[in-house]
């Protein structure tokens, strides 16, 4: 089976590198900010931006740690399943991220960037039968879609928007996995 996996804050830590890094250039804390209704780039304007740039496009960026548990969840998975990077990055944002990718010894066999457009329709085209991201209105138009969209819920992102009714929400790389094995009990 063909597995797609999102990279920023479901493979790679990007929402815990920003905290990180707020906290360390500018003593602010992005979980207070949004428990105070607040948004960072209102707060802090183009500095956020630059901050999301350097870890997108800089060596800043293979700093990020790896998602807690996703390292040996995607060591055995690859055992039996390709696994395929689906990220709505830049192309030119694609060489630090395979750099990343090898730097943590993860076993990613393909990647493919949507250049910040939809997933659904590479999602098809790549014949994935299930889709991890930690976005849940990227599976908004995954309504009547071959590939099962997977939410890894807890991402420093999450604006609180509820997965539809066909997204199946996992708290963490283990609960994808017993979700993935669920899906290979089905096809038999």
């Amino acid at each position: 089976m063909r597995i797609g996996i999102d990279f920023d804050d479901t493979l790679c830590d990007f929402g815990g590198m920003l905290q990180t890094e707020t906290l360390r250039r500018w003593e602010v804390d992005l979980g207070a900010l949004r428990a105070a209704g607040s948004r960072p780039e209102d707060r802090l304007g183009k500095d956020w931006s630059k901050l999301v740039l350097e870890l997108l496009e800089t060596d800043l960026g293979l700093q990020m740690p790896v998602k807690p548990g996703a390292a040996e969840v995607t060591a055995r998975l690859a055992e039996r399943h390709e696994l395929v990077i689906l990220t709505a990055r830049h192309d030119h944002e694609s060489v630090l991220a395979r750099q990343w990718i090898e730097a943590n010894h993860l076993p990613i066999q393909d990647f493919h960037f949507t250049s910040r457009g939809p997933k659904h329709e590479v999602a098809r085209a790549l014949g994935l039968r299930v889709h991890l991201d930690d976005t849940a209105r990227v599976f908004d138009s995954f309504l009547d879609h071959p590939t099962t969209g997977a939410l890894l819920l807890g991402s420093i992102f999450d604006r609180g928007d509820e997965p539809a009714a066909h997204v199946r929400s996992v708290e963490h790389w283990h609960a994808f996995e017993d979700l993935v094995r669920t899906l290979e009990e089905r096809e038999g």
